[in-house]
C-alpha cells in the first residue's frame, strides 16, 4: 500500500504515544535485487535502489519535519495511561471511560482516537490521536484550568482559557497536544 502523511503520521504518532523515545521506519532503501521484494510490490521505499529519493521520501520529510517542531513534548517522556475511543477499541487495550484530569467536557464524539496521558519532568500531557486515515475529527472540549495547547506548525503553546467551549479539528492520523504544569 502506498504510503500517505495520514498513515505515516498514524504509524509514528501512535509509536510515540505509546512512549517510543526512537522511530524508524519500513523499508527505506527499494530492493530490486530479490526476486520476492519485486513481485510483491515493495516498491513505496524512502529512497530507490540507486539511493534516490522516491515520492515516498517527501510523505516522510514532511511527517518528520512536523515531529521535530514538537519534539521537545517527546523526548524523554513517559507514557503514565493510553485509552482508546469510538466504536473500535483494540483487544488489549483500555476504553477512555472518563474527562482527562484538567476536562470538564471532553468529546471525540464517538470517533476512534487514542488518548495518551504523558510526563516530562513537571510538565504533563494530554494528546489525542486521530485513528482514521480519511477523514477528519472534531474534538469538543473545556478545560477546568488553563492549559496550554501545542501548535502543530510552530511546535509553540499557547494558552487556553478555562471555562469556555472550544471545539478543534483533528486531521487524519494526526494529534492535538495539551500541555500543563504538574
Amino acid at each position: 500500500m502506498k504510503p500517505t502523511v495520514a498513515g505515516i503520521k498514524l504509524q509514528q504518532f501512535g509509536n510515540l504515544l505509546y512512549g517510543a523515545q526512537v522511530l524508524q521506519y519500513f523499508t527505506y532503501w527499494t530492493l530490486t535485487y530479490e526476486d520476492n521484494w519485486v513481485k510483491e510490490k515493495y516498491g513505496y521505499s524512502i529512497v530507490d535502489d540507486k539511493g534516490n529519493p522516491t515520492p515516498t521520501y517527501n510523505v516522510v520529510k514532511s511527517v518528520n519535519a512536523q515531529i521535530q517542531r514538537v519534539a521537545w513534548v517527546f523526548s524523554g517522556v513517559i507514557s503514565d495511561a493510553i485509552f482508546h475511543t469510538g466504536s473500535e477499541i483494540p483487544k488489549g487495550t483500555t476504553k477512555l471511560m472518563s474527562v482527562p484530569k484538567g476536562f470538564k467536557h471532553f468529546s471525540t464524539n464517538g470517533r476512534n482516537a487514542i488518548v495518551s496521558m504523558m510526563s516530562n519532568g513537571k510538565n504533563k500531557f494530554i494528546i489525542i490521536q486521530n485513528k482514521s486515515l480519511t477523514d477528519n475529527f472534531t474534538l469538543d472540549y473545556m478545560l477546568t484550568k488553563t492549559m496550554k495547547k501545542v501548535d502543530n506548525l510552530s511546535g509553540k503553546a499557547k494558552n487556553v482559557s478555562a471555562f469556555k467551549k472550544y471545539k478543534s479539528i483533528i486531521l487524519p492520523g494526526d494529534i492535538l497536544i495539551f500541555t500543563y504544569d504538574k
